[in-house]
């Protein structure tokens, strides 16, 4: 699965990706469920070719962070999600700036996080 539901009981809150530049997930929240900074995405449906809106711009991997996770590097990753495929811009700190790949399916070591 390229879109893995992410629950809090009975309610669907968003849905992870793998991002293989980052080697880690990435957490789109459902417009239900925004981020405390008020962040949420639209999303197809589609856990298989899934499109996310807007793009996401993750930046940075704080140690001091409260959900700082030691397997996912500091960098910048940001990227659009479309029809199953993930396109990086230009900004990314990373191998695959400026490159569009099929999304993977999410590795079961990552399907809770």
């Amino acid at each position: 699965m390229k879109a893995v539901p992410a629950m809090d009981g009975d309610k669907v809150t968003g849905h992870r990706i793998f991002c293989p530049a980052c080697r880690c997930t990435h957490f789109f929240n459902s417009p239900e469920f925004p981020t405390s900074g008020g962040h949420k995405w639209s999303f197809n449906g589609d856990t298989e070719r899934p499109t996310f809106t807007p793009s996401m711009n993750m930046r940075s991997n704080p140690k001091d962070h409260p959900r700082y996770n030691p397997r996912c590097p500091s960098s910048v990753c940001h990227s659009f999600v479309t029809n199953g495929r993930i396109q990086y811009l230009g900004d990314c700190t990373h191998a695959l700036a400026g490159q569009t790949i099929d999304l993977p399916d999410v590795p079961t070591e990552w399907m809770n996080g």
